[in-house]
């Protein structure tokens, strides 16, 4: 269920523990030293909570209902953290805060990718309960993102973002967005046409 449909008191509380995740967050990273991957592990649980306060916050605000949530300390001190980065990037300087994230391996979905594949999850939710007329749904998606029948079962399995499940309950408006979704994964996202694309674009840089 969504942050927005919970009641007052559920909300409530479901935030106070984001609050409260922030604040042990940014304890742990004051508390790790100078050990670069315990460093690096409390980084990014800093940004994990940091992203989850921030994205209910601004929905809520969006809805004009942000007022009904205490924001703390711990808001203000996320967003004075917030402006001494970009103050940081600003000048060109990348600081520990974002260079210390960057690890080797496959990096994982980013916001705008989950809510790429978020689309094609909430498809195949929908027509598996029959509220979308497509019996071939996973093909559907395999064609229209261009990824392998494996990755689509995979994904049928994943929690839908919050943001494409607030709007689920319209199923026309699932099929657009998964379509555009598609689109931009295609070109962009981890499909065999958009990995294809970028490495032989790399091989065109002169050396």
């Amino acid at each position: 269920m969504t942050f927005e449909r919970l009641d007052f008191d559920e909300r409530t509380a479901q935030w106070r523990g984001l609050l409260e995740r922030a604040k042990v967050a940014r304890e742990n990273l004051e508390r790790a030293g100078d050990d670069r991957d315990a460093l690096r592990v409390a980084t990014r649980e800093w940004w994990a909570s940091t992203q989850q306060l921030l994205s209910v916050y601004g929905r809520m605000m969006a809805r004009g209902e942000h007022q009904t949530l205490s924001t703390a300390p711990e808001m203000a001190l996320v967003v004075i953290s917030l402006s001494e980065v970009a103050g940081f990037l600003e000048t060109g300087t990348v600081p520990d805060r974002v260079s210390l994230v960057a690890g080797a391996g496959t990096a994982k979905a980013g916001p705008v990718e989950r809510r790429h594949v978020g689309w094609a999850t909430a498809y195949l939710r929908l027509a598996r309960t029959g509220v979308i007329d497509d019996k071939t749904a996973t093909k559907t998606i395999q064609d229209a993102y261009k990824v392998e029948r494996q990755t689509v079962q995979r994904w049928a399995k994943l929690e839908i973002p919050s943001e494409v499940e607030a709007m689920i309950s319209n199923p026309e408006v699932v099929q657009f967005y998964m379509a555009d979704s598609a689109a931009i994964y295609r070109h962009r996202g981890r499909s065999a046409e958009a990995i294809a694309s970028r490495s032989v674009k790399r091989a065109r840089v002169p050396s």
